[in-house]
């Protein structure tokens, strides 16, 4: 990514959890080669996952953009990409993802 683009902190530390089938958390769903580990649900209780060292320095380096050396970090796109961040994108997230004004079956 050039200098000039703006750096968006990514939500994913914040708003939700990635476990893998044997038990690794991840950093997120681009995180495919399991580079990010923040701990395992096998080994360890979703609190201190969670709550633990190795998550609360990866979102400190989310938000000081310090990603060099976080594995899949370096290469993502989204903190790059302001329609990611744009009110249009976020509703559709809601609706699609979410749920949030689904039809009441």
């Amino acid at each position: 990514m050039t200098k000039s683009q703006k750096y968006n902190e990514c939500p994913y530390p914040w708003t939700s959890i990635h476990i893998a089938s044997n038990g690794e958390v991840i950093s997120c769903d681009r995180d495919l080669r399991h580079k990010n580990v923040l701990g395992n649900l096998f080994a360890e209780s979703f609190s201190d996952v969670w709550n633990g060292e190795k998550y609360r320095r990866f979102r400190k380096a989310i938000l000081a953009a310090d990603l060099a050396k976080m594995g899949a970090c370096p290469f993502c796109d989204l903190p790059y990409d302001s329609n990611k961040f744009s009110l249009r994108h976020l509703a559709q997230v809601a609706v699609v993802r979410l749920g949030v004004f689904s039809p009441v079956e």
